[in-house]
């Protein structure tokens, strides 16, 4: 696994809408390695969250750590394909 780079506001990646991940392709070894590599870069650069598109891959994938509620010991959260309602 790697820490990636982050890209910086203007790349034109973060200017882009994401792109789903198809059903077939989550549980592939790819998937894997990209979720872990967000995890290490997330951890690396002391961030509480961290998407795909921020180390340049255009995909809708999100890694966070999820500490919203006082009566739960915190957690990593994983998300893939996640839509706002």
């Amino acid at each position: 696994m790697a820490v990636r780079k982050v890209v910086r506001m203007g790349h034109p990646v973060l200017r882009q809408v994401a792109k789903p991940v198809p059903v077939e392709d989550i549980k592939k070894p790819e998937m894997k390695t990209l979720i872990q590599d967000m995890i290490e870069t997330m951890d690396h650069y002391q961030g509480r969250g961290l998407a795909a598109p921020q180390i340049d891959v255009g995909l809708r994938v999100v890694v966070m750590i999820w500490d919203f509620d006082p009566d739960e010991e915190a957690y990593l959260q994983v998300l893939i394909n996640p839509e706002l309602t």
